[in-house]
C-alpha cells in the first residue's frame, strides 16, 4: 500500500489527499534516472475546500521524506488535456519535461520540480485543521 497524505477538517470530512506511489514504467525510462525521484498521485482537493491552496501544502509536505530519502525531484503525471492543472502544477513549481501518449492511457502530461521548492507563502491551513501522514 502505499503513503497517502490526507487532511480532515475538525468535523473529519476529508478535504484533500495526496499519495505516493511507484515508478510507472508506461511513463518513465532508465533515462529519466527513476530512482532519484518521488512520485505523487491522486492529489484530489474537495470542492468545499476550494481556494485553501490545500493541494500545494500537501504537495509541500509529501516533498519533506522525499528529500529525506535523498531524492531530489517531485514527479507527477496529470491527463494530457487539462490544461488547466497543467498551468496549476507550473504555478506552484513544476516544469513540464515532456508528454507521453501511450494509447491505452489518458494522462502522460509529465511534470516534476526540486524537492527543496516549496509552493508560494501562506499556508492554506485554516485554523484548527491538520494533515495526518
Amino acid at each position: 500500500m502505499s503513503p497517502a497524505w490526507v487532511v480532515v477538517d475538525d468535523s473529519e470530512t476529508v478535504l484533500a489527499t495526496v499519495s505516493r506511489g511507484p515508478i510507472d514504467r508506461d511513463f518513465r525510462t532508465d533515462d529519466d534516472r527513476p530512482e532519484t525521484a518521488f512520485y505523487l498521485y491522486k492529489v484530489i482537493v474537495s470542492r468545499r475546500a476550494e481556494g485553501r491552496r490545500l493541494g500545494e501544502r500537501l504537495v509541500d509536505s509529501a516533498s519533506e521524506p522525499a528529500a529525506l530519502e535523498g531524492r531530489d525531484r517531485a514527479r507527477t503525471d496529470t491527463w494530457r488535456t487539462n490544461r488547466g492543472l497543467h498551468s496549476h502544477y507550473e504555478r506552484i513549481g513544476f516544469e513540464h519535461v515532456r508528454t507521453e501518449s501511450p494509447p491505452h492511457r489518458r494522462s502522460g502530461w509529465l511534470a516534476q520540480r526540486p524537492v527543496t521548492t516549496l509552493s508560494p507563502a501562506d499556508s492554506p491551513l485554516a485554523a484548527g485543521s491538520r494533515a495526518a501522514a
